[in-house]
């Protein structure tokens, strides 16, 4: 599928930050490579975005993720190390009244795999949490996981909400996040391929639907307001009440 894919033209603000991109990690030493930490992406880049503060220099792009096959993203911009690329996207809401982002593309989805991991800063609290995820291509019925992965890092509410009350928000998911694609193929390099069934609503659905109905009566289901994007947290706390 994938190589039937048409890249989109770039605007010539995407080109010339592509170009300034590329003289400023020319200017590199031998040797010297992009290769920041998990600690160091959230706080040296996604805080200073989410807080509107000056990143530089910058050369993570911002782009509209999900509007694009990781195909044709990785096309249109070099990576910044040999095997990576790094943007800026915001998350919007699947549903209006639901609290999971939309991860679909037009020609596919991105599904999250395990579950997300807290950051700590300095060994302290939490600065943001980062997951994985893995493209899956659609197409007629078809639905085949791909070899591109991403992890998704978000900074923690209590810094991207200076306001008390909205930091507590469980239904927050718009907003900034900074997200890393590669290509890395599996261990079993046997395709997997299902044949998608609209009809049969999986995990993720379930729970958003209960997520909706929670917010639609203004029914609380835990003493506290986190939003549990892991399925398996949420099974864990829902069913052990």
């Amino acid at each position: 599928m994938e190589q039937n894919y048409q890249h989109n033209k770039l605007t010539k603000m995407q080109l010339d930050d592509a170009t300034q991109n590329d003289e400023y990690l020319n200017s590199f030493p031998p040797g010297v490579r992009f290769f920041p930490s998990d600690e160091e992406l959230l706080q040296h880049y996604l805080k200073n975005k989410v807080l509107n503060q000056p990143i530089f220099p910058n050369i993570i792009q911002e782009v509209n993720l999900y509007q694009h096959h990781p195909l044709e993203l990785t096309g249109m911009y070099k990576p910044l190390t040999e095997t990576e690329w790094y943007f800026f996207t915001c998350r919007d809401r699947k549903h209006s009244k639901g609290c999971r982002p939309n991860r679909a593309t037009p020609r596919g989805f991105w599904k999250q795999s395990g579950v997300e991991k807290p950051i700590p800063l300095d060994s302290e609290d939490a600065i943001g949490y980062k997951k994985w995820l893995i493209f899956y291509e659609k197409e007629n019925e078809q639905v085949k996981r791909t070899d591109w992965k991403m992890h998704e890092y978000r900074i923690h509410d209590t810094i991207s909400s200076p306001n008390k009350e909205s930091a507590g928000n469980w239904l927050k998911v718009d907003g900034w996040v900074l997200c890393r694609i590669f290509k890395k193929k599996e261990k079993n390099n046997e395709e997997e391929t299902e044949t998608f069934n609209p009809e049969v609503k999986d995990h993720d659905s379930i729970f958003d639907d209960y997520f909706s109905l929670t917010a639609e009566n203004n029914f609380p289901y835990q003493k506290n307001n986190d939003c549990f994007d892991d399925l398996e947290e949420f099974d864990l706390r829902f069913f052990c009440k």
